[in-house]
C-alpha cells in the first residue's frame, strides 16, 4: 500500500510505503521496519534521492527487522 501518512492506516496485512514522517521520528519510522512492515521514503531517510521499488524488493524484506536509513546496513531477523 502506498500512503502519505502511515498513521492513517488502521488495518492492512502487507507492506506500507509512506512518506510524511521525515527525519524527526526515525525511531518510530526508520527506512524499513520489518516488524510493522513499513517503508519510510521521506527524503531525509533515503538521502534525498528517489528509491526504486526494485531496489527495495532486492533488500529481501522478509529477512529485514530494521534499517534506519538507506545508507545503513540492514539488521536481519
Amino acid at each position: 500500500m502506498l500512503v502519505h501518512r502511515p498513521d492513517e492506516v488502521n488495518s492492512f496485512d502487507g507492506w506500507i510505503i509512506h512518506g510524511h514522517t521525515h527525519n524527526g521520528k526515525l525511531r518510530k519510522y526508520p527506512f524499513i521496519n520489518g516488524e510493522k512492515q513499513t517503508i519510510n521514503v521521506s527524503v531525509e531517510v533515503v538521502n534525498y534521492k528517489p528509491v526504486s521499488l526494485d531496489y527495495i524488493i532486492s533488500l529481501g524484506l522478509e529477512k529485514i527487522s530494521r534499517m534506519e536509513t538507506i545508507l545503513d546496513e540492514p539488521e536481519y531477523k
